[in-house]
């Protein structure tokens, strides 16, 4: 079985990069065994349709959100893959 890790540290916060981020939750998402691999596939079908580079974040303090690295468009709402991201801020 083939394995991807995809994590990274960043030194500097977000607001200090000179990239525009914008913070979707993914409000609709189970909590059971799948929620990482689900949130992965939702992630590449974000990047699609924000026609941009887009990532998971789930802090150890709850929530699971994807980040999107210099969007083309930037709803306040959308549904991808049957899962609704809500816009939650620009950094």
């Amino acid at each position: 079985m083939a394995l991807k890790l995809n994590m990274f540290r960043l030194r500097k916060s977000l607001s200090e990069l000179d990239i525009d981020v914008s913070v979707y939750k993914v409000v609709n998402i189970s909590h059971g065994n799948d929620k990482f691999k689900i949130l992965g596939n939702v992630k590449y079908s974000a990047s699609n349709f924000f026609n941009s580079i887009a990532t998971t974040y789930s802090p150890p303090s709850g929530g699971d959100y994807i980040l999107v690295f210099n969007p083309e468009k930037c709803p306040d709402e959308c549904e991808i893959d049957g899962f609704t991201l809500k816009f939650e801020e620009k950094k």
